[in-house]
């Protein structure tokens, strides 16, 4: 077996860590968008009793979307070379990933607890963010 020459081993190690890179900035886009979507449902004034539904939420999210971003294999890269399959299928990780989420909060906590409108705005803000930052 050839060992790899110098150009290609420092090009190994620049493409793991922009997909750590991604990876990074995505979990907290995720994490963000939940604790955003509170902020915004509140005009940035959180009563106290949703201090404890926030943190759960924003939790759970972040662990769902990650997985379903890893199975969509969503990739990282640069706008310029983003095509319309991409970000159709960040937003529908993110649809699935904020589906699930909410439906995993839904039975955990109940349908009152968390407000309807929390739900839409974690995934305009995380469809948002995530666009942004991962194509």
């Amino acid at each position: 077996m050839l060992a790899k020459s110098s150009p290609t081993r420092h090009f190994n190690v620049q493409s793991r860590l922009f997909r750590l890179r991604g990876c990074s900035l995505d979990l907290a886009a995720f994490a963000l968008s939940g604790f955003a979507a509170f902020e915004l449902r509140f005009d940035g004034a959180l009563p106290s009793q949703y201090g404890h539904p926030m943190a759960v939420a924003s939790c759970i999210w972040l662990l769902v979307k990650c997985g379903v971003f890893v199975v969509a294999a969503v990739k990282w890269g640069h706008w310029r070379y983003t095509s319309a399959n991409d970000v159709a299928r960040i937003v529908l990780a993110n649809s699935l990933g904020s589906l699930l989420g909410g439906s995993i909060l839904f039975v955990l906590l109940g349908p009152e607890i968390i407000p309807r409108s929390v739900y839409v705005l974690d995934w305009l803000v995380c469809c948002l963010l995530t666009l942004l930052i991962s194509a």
